[in-house]
């Protein structure tokens, strides 16, 4: 067995669980392994698992961790007897107490357990990476109209004399946000001009002394050029007030320093003239700054005082916390409560932490103050950990999410604190990724990283020729084709040449498949034309990441059909709709207005045609919202278009469908977070400005090139990875952060703080020796080959890779020997083989729907009542499989159930209600009630963009609630539980929601009340009362199955709402949910005054055992269109009379199961 380059410190590492430890891990050093086993020899020395925690990067990283420690404990369970054997037992069983999560989920859970020191609110929501975008963006709004009243004059200065944009001014007021743990250097109150007008003298004589002695002042061009500010340096009056002669200094002319001889300047006088004029430049520049201080200080001042406080209160009120927010009250508690410090810290015996360079830094800050000895204070990093309580591993050449706040610099003080000077000979460096050949590449091209640490290989060689150097000298790096074209080139032709890969689970060589290659770019702008180069040569490919997956066609169509079925009015939505999936021409569209039609499609009685037909399908889900989840609504129109069969067709069509997958999850996931469309679009919309984390898009089986970004490929690796367009602009530096002096500089245009240009050029430095890590993390995912794509512009080479690539001079085909132990081979795009470039819409379909389109007759159209069938046959596949329902859904069997006025309330508006109801504090008096309950209507409807009217309406409702009884037996209530979501396994699915207001009747609590808030109250025996009544015999079930103890009676249901202004009519809501087949079915019974059917119920036990058009449960009578006979028969079995609507007699056999009489002219007409 070859004997590791890195054995010693590997085994430290694993087996040295009495020692605190900082280790550096390169590139496919098996990091992971190393921490999952140190993690299970801790567990062994006999620490519980309740008292070790592991802190991973992501939550992918988190369930895999816990995948492999339970696997190797299993493993090791089936050699073991004996003691060793019991032990492990043990473990396993309380493994479930084992901490293995991210840091931000950590961080909730020590805020929770320290709840009170915390000052943590039970019920706080996390929302994710950036708190609710629309709340900052009302903030930022109030802060901005405060500010003008506040400082009128500063903001008339900001705007017209400084010129500062708007959009420059938000973004510093974000920065500061997101930095919030940081104290901003403000710019000075008073600037020392006494200092400038110092500095100003020597420059001021250096300019006139050389003036002075030109011989030929009339004559010299120079002299000339300069005449005017020679003359107002002369005039200078260095006795006046310091401020006044720094502002007529700055105000004097540029300069020009064209022309002139230097026979007229003595004593090299021209030249001292040209430094004179510059070093005024210079000083000019910075008295500008300077004379700025006030106004940044005035800003960034009102900024803290201001709007971080009216964040953080909106927060507080809305029980909400981002990610940032639980690291940020996580350190705060650590640092400023000692007794609880204490406590948590005694609670871990063992912490681990991964991927520690990537992280915020307040995670040292977090872990170092865990780890340490309970009782001792001061800066995090005073005194080092407890023997063996912390091990973190890391990589600093890795280190590349510094946009996210990542320092590697951090990285290194933990690495000291943790170990001293023998902390830096803990470094795993046997790299078992990659061939050999990568590996020496690898170690060449970085030599020159300041702390650069070699990698050794373990690997064996492979087939394939390891670096290959691929030049784009067909397009000289145009944009319009560029690297995408050699990299689609040379793919093509390696594939087809039967290039062989290693496989992993053999561990020998197949032929290679598209899935072996990832593509990576250092910025998502090049993605399209890599995947459109690659897709034109029949190479199938998807983009794994970026923001602009929601500006991709299929998804801005998807979000299309939710903005429109959530508002009819949305007419731009539903035109892009109509165009964009139905396929209605523009001549159809016109013709439509033409006619009197409205792209409104609750407008009635609108001119046929097939903007009509497409308008009626979103009728149609419109009237399903809140009965149905918006991913079938969406599914619903998608399967009626057809959209998803052409996708498929398409080139992109895998990646299309991935995509509109990827949405359903993401629609899926949102829905358990929120009330209403209205709330579901408003997330959406905060995530296509979030830089959000990617779900990725291609299947672990799918044979698909990946195409992603540097940044988003860490922990991923390929046997060929390519690296086209190498070159990114450097970013400007907006802002500076100084973690020595927890100290956060930030620039507004030209509005600096004091000390930027230090600040500013050691920034630079930090980006520019990040790029290089990013070059080191890119390489290093290859296994057996590396591309390394050279064109126009591939600046990101230059610093490391350049030097270790052959000229660029090379002939195709040469293989050169750049270092010992290091050849590259040289491919040229222009001597690669040429490929077909397939043009056609549909690749090798275009002849076969050309002549479908010619003659559309062809392919019959299999008309309504088959796609009916269709319909109902999926939803009866859907129904007979497991699945999450929620109460929603179950309450709601019949489609016509939520009908009438219920179902014509505003969405936004009865969001607004709940809201309203879950901010009030019930144990306040009646009167306080009232008032707040005034002002948060006001507020709340006003954030949610309701007009006038709704508004209104919102607050007459909430006055009206709290008229209601129970609101007296809530304020007696010992604890009050509002907006509680919940679910529980039952009726062969997942029962899941949110209950509005539950509360114990006594300190007992064994009887509860549980209350469900509604805006209008249906009248006793109307369908839409037993259907709220239903869910609230699930919520009572939730209480039942969530408090020990308490039995069905235990519960009770309170429907709690102001009653109805207007009766609805149930057989108007039945006509326009219920299928035109039965209309004159529907006509007869209602003339003969039988009661209202469910409409498209779910009927049977224990959930669903048929669904029908037309239903009479407290009959158990039901008509059917078309239907499984099994379905029915079983209907029948259990006591069911079902008729059959295409029976001639049917509406005859209704009436008499009915109990109705049918007028004859009736019965006639029907």
């Amino acid at each position: 067995m070859t004997t590791l380059s890195d054995a010693s410190v590997r085994e430290q590492a694993i087996g040295g669980t009495d020692r605190s430890m900082a280790l550096s891990a390169g590139a496919g050093s098996g990091k992971t392994t190393v921490l999952v086993r140190r993690l299970i020899n801790v567990l062994r020395r006999g620490t519980p698992p309740r008292a070790v925690a592991a802190i991973t990067f992501t939550v992918k990283a988190a369930g895999e961790l816990v995948e492999r420690v339970r696997d190797e404990l299993e493993d090791a369970l089936r050699g073991a007897s004996g003691d060793e054997r019991a032990q492990l037992q043990r473990i396993l069983e309380a493994l479930p107490e084992l901490t293995i999560s991210t840091i931000h989920s950590f961080c909730g859970e020590l805020l929770r357990h320290e709840a009170l020191e915390a000052g943590w609110a039970p019920r706080t929501e996390v929302l994710g990476e950036v708190y609710a975008p629309s709340a900052v963006a009302t903030a930022y709004r109030a802060w901005r109209r405060g500010f003008d009243g506040r400082h009128p004059e500063a903001a008339l200065e900001l705007l017209r004399d400084v010129e500062v944009a708007e959009k420059t001014l938000q973004k510093a007021v974000m920065t500061v946000l997101e930095h919030r743990d940081l104290g901003p250097v403000l710019g000075r109150a008073e600037p020392p001009w006494a200092d400038a007008v110092a500095q100003l003298q020597p420059i001021r004589r250096a300019i006139l002394d050389a003036a002075d002695g030109c011989r030929a002042p009339g004559t010299c061009k120079l002299f000339g050029k300069n005449e005017v500010l020679i003359a107002g340096v002369r005039s200078l009056d260095l006795t006046a007030a310091p401020a006044e002669v720094c502002r007529q200094a700055a105000a004097l002319p540029h300069g020009n320093l064209q022309g002139g001889r230097g026979a007229d300047w003595p004593d090299d006088g021209k030249a001292r003239f040209g430094d004179g004029v510059k070093a005024l430049r210079e000083w000019s520049e910075a008295a500008r700054t300077m004379a700025y201080e006030p106004l940044h200080r005035l800003v960034i001042g009102d900024v803290v005082a201001e709007f971080l406080p009216a964040v953080a209160a909106a927060k507080v009120e809305a029980a909400q916390v981002d990610f940032q927010d639980l690291l940020f009250q996580t350190e705060a508690l650590l640092r400023e409560r000692p007794q609880a410090a204490a406590r948590l810290s005694r609670r871990f015996a063992a912490i681990l932490v991964d991927e520690v360079q990537d992280t915020d830094p307040i995670q040292s800050a977090i872990v170092a103050r865990l780890a340490r000895t309970p009782g001792l204070d001061g800066r995090w990093d005073l005194h080092p950990p407890r023997p063996g309580a912390l091990f973190a591993v890391g990589d600093p050449q890795q280190s590349i999410y510094r946009f996210r706040r990542a320092d590697v610099a951090l990285w290194r003080r933990l690495h000291g604190l943790i170990g001293g000077d023998d902390a830096g000979q803990a470094s795993l460096s046997q790299n078992f990724r990659s061939v050999p050949g990568v590996v020496a590449f690898v170690n060449e091209a970085f030599r020159d990283y300041p702390g650069y640490r070699r990698l050794a290989a373990h690997r064996a060689r492979a087939a394939l020729e390891p670096v290959v150097m691929l030049v784009d000298d067909a397009s000289g790096g145009d944009a319009s084709g560029g690297d995408a074209e050699a990299v689609a080139l040379y793919l093509k032709a390696l594939v087809e040449a039967g290039a062989q890969v290693t496989d992993r689970e053999s561990g020998q060589l197949r032929p290679a498949r598209w899935s072996d290659v990832m593509v990576l770019l250092p910025a998502w702008t090049k993605a399209d034309a890599v995947q459109a180069a690659l897709l034109a040569r029949g190479i199938p490919s998807v983009v794994e990441g970026g923001r602009t997956f929601f500006g991709r066609d299929e998804i801005r169509l998807c979000l299309a059909v939710l903005r429109a079925v959530e508002e009819p009015a949305d007419g731009e939505a539903v035109v892009m709709v109509l165009r964009g999936l139905f396929g209605v021409s523009m001549s159809e569209l016109a013709a439509h207005r033409s006619a009197g039609g409205s792209w409104r499609y609750t407008v009635p009685d609108q001119p046929p045609g097939p903007a009509r037909d497409a308008l009626e399908v979103l009728a149609g889900c419109y009237r399903r919202r809140g009965k149905a989840s918006w991913v079938t609504l969406l599914d619903a129109v998608l399967e009626e278009t057809g959209a998803p069969a052409v996708w498929s067709l398409l080139p992109r069509g895998p990646a299309m469908l991935a995509n509109v997958d990827k949405l359903r999850a993401v629609v899926r996931e949102l829905e358990g977070h929120v009330r209403s469309g209205y709330e579901l679009l408003e997330r959406l919309d905060a995530l296509q400005r979030e830089d959000d984390e990617d779900l990725p898009l291609a299947g672990a089986d799918a044979d698909v090139v990946r195409i992603t970004s540097y940044f988003k490929a860490k922990g991923l690796e390929a046997p060929i990875v390519v690296l086209p367009y190498a070159n990114r602009g450097a970013s400007g530096v907006t802002h500076v952060v100084d973690r020595d002096d927890d100290a956060l500089r930030v620039k507004i245009g030209p509005l600096l703080p004091p000390g930027w240009a230090t600040a500013e050029a050691m920034e630079k430095a930090a980006q520019e020796e990040e790029r290089r890590r990013w070059m080191y993390v890119a390489a290093t995912r290859a296994r057996e080959q590396l591309v390394i794509v050279t064109g126009a512009k591939c600046g990101l080479l230059d610093a490391d890779l350049r030097h270790a690539l052959p000229g660029p001079e090379c002939a195709d085909g040469e293989r050169v020997a750049t270092a010992p132990g290091v050849t590259v081979r040289v491919a040229r795009a222009t001597g690669l083989p040429a490929a077909d470039v397939d043009q056609s819409t549909f690749p090798g379909r275009d002849e076969a729907v050309d002549q479908l389109l010619a003659a559309p007759g062809a392919l019959a159209d299999p008309g309504p009542a088959w796609r009916r069938r269709r319909r109902r046959a999926v939803e009866a596949s859907k129904r007979a499989s497991l699945t999450w329902r929620s109460v929603t859904e179950l309450s709601a069997r019949g489609r016509g159930a939520a009908g009438g006025r219920v179902s014509r309330q505003d969405t936004r508006a009865g969001s607004v209600i709940h809201a309203v109801m879950e901010r009030l504090d019930l144990m306040r008096p009646a009167s306080a009630l009232t008032a707040e309950a005034e002002r948060l209507a006001l507020r709340l409807g006003a954030d949610a963009d309701l007009d006038a009217d709704h508004i209104e309406s919102c607050r007459q409702i909430a006055q009206r609630l709290l008229t209601h009884e129970v609101l007296a037996r809530a304020r007696r209530a010992p604890e009050h539980w509002k907006e509680v979501p919940f679910a529980y396994p039952a009726e062969g699915g997942v029962v899941s929601g949110t209950i509005d207001l539950a509360f114990p009747t006594d300190a007992s609590r064994r009887r509860w009340v549980v209350v469900d808030w509604k805006s209008v109250s249906p009248p006793e025996g109307s369908p839409n009362r037993a259907r709220y009544e239903t869910q609230l015999a699930y919520y009572a079930r939730a209480i039942i199955e969530t408090i020990t103890g308490v039995a069905p009676e235990d519960v009770e249901t309170v429907l709690a709402g102001p009653p109805p202004e207007l009766a609805s009519d149930p057989w108007e809501d039945a006509l326009a949910e219920a299928d035109e087949a039965v209309h004159s079915v529907l006509s007869a019974l209602s003339a003969a005054g039988a009661d209202a059917p469910e409409v498209g119920a779910d009927v049977g036990s224990p959930v669903i055992a048929s669904n029908v058009e037309l239903a009479w449960p407290a009959r158990r009578v039901a008509l059917a269109l078309e239907h499984d006979p099994a379905e029915l028969d079983a209907m029948r079995k259990a006591g069911w009379s079902v008729f059959d609507a295409a029976d001639g007699g049917a509406l005859t056999a209704l009436a008499a199961a009915l109990e109705v009489d049918l007028a004859a002219e009736i019965h006639a007409e029907a």
